[in-house]
């Protein structure tokens, strides 16, 4: 839903600047900034599981985690080409590593057909987005010190991904540990992204801005674990400009 509203408004936002004779003019060569924000999406749930022999049965380990919101960073610029109209390029990065909880059915070694329900915690399972993008951009200026500026365009996102892949099994004098091993899987995949970024300037070089945009991509880290990444983001920071004028 809030992808398809942000999409719905940076098309409004486009029509409305292309269709008006009143729209002012972009007199910027170049509009870049960098910012500081969050992924506005909710966290998202993933369950990992696998099996294994042990006392000549299957044990099963499942585990589960979140990608939370977590903090990002991100810059772009922008350079007019022709009227309120530009290109450019956009930069994120996303770190969000979270526990993972373990369940797991362990085989008993005396007994046959008779597991044991054992629990674990994975620290820190690591998560990271990576992104670039080549995007298009439309300027609407609202006066001679702000603006909207849409942009959008494919993007490429490079994902590092702990995945939990074996596990080991420790028998105590009243129950069994369980120890799982995590394997960082990486993944460079095609996406795409889309958003507004507003701007004021304090100066003709120096302002500040606030943006919200909307990206994703899916991600085969390996045949058992499949994600989706990116999401709705806000971000806000400074802005810098070199005039025509």
């Amino acid at each position: 839903m809030t992808k398809r509203v942000l999409m719905a408004v940076c098309f409004v936002g486009l029509a409305a600047g292309s269709a008006s004779a009143q729209t002012l003019k972009w007199d910027q060569t170049f509009i870049g900034g960098a910012n500081v924000g969050a992924q506005a999406s909710s966290a998202r749930e993933e369950t990992t599981s696998f099996n294994f022999s042990l006392y000549g049965e299957s044990a099963t380990v499942s585990n589960k985690r979140s990608v939370p919101s977590g903090v990002l960073f991100d810059v772009f610029g922008a350079a007019r080409i022709r009227g309120n109209f530009g290109v450019g390029g956009i930069a994120i990065m996303r770190n969000a590593p979270a526990d993972g909880a373990v369940t797991a059915s362990i085989p008993s070694p005396i007994f046959f057909d008779q597991p044991r329900a054992v629990t674990a915690t994975i620290v820190e399972m690591k998560h990271r987005e990576r992104w670039a993008g080549a995007y298009g951009f439309y300027m609407l200026k609202l006066d001679e010190k702000t603006g909207l500026l849409f942009m959008g365009g494919p993007m490429i996102v490079a994902v590092d991904h702990a995945v939990p892949t074996a596990a080991t099994v420790t028998e105590g004098s009243t129950a069994p540990t369980v120890s799982v091993s995590v394997t960082e899987a990486s993944k460079t995949v095609w996406g795409y992204g889309g958003g507004v970024d507003f701007s004021y300037m304090m100066s003709p070089f120096v302002g500040f801005g606030a943006q919200a945009r909307y990206i994703g991509a899916k991600a085969n880290l390996t045949p058992d674990s499949k994600i989706t990444v990116g999401g709705f983001q806000v971000s806000a920071g400074i802005r810098i400009s070199f005039s025509s004028k």
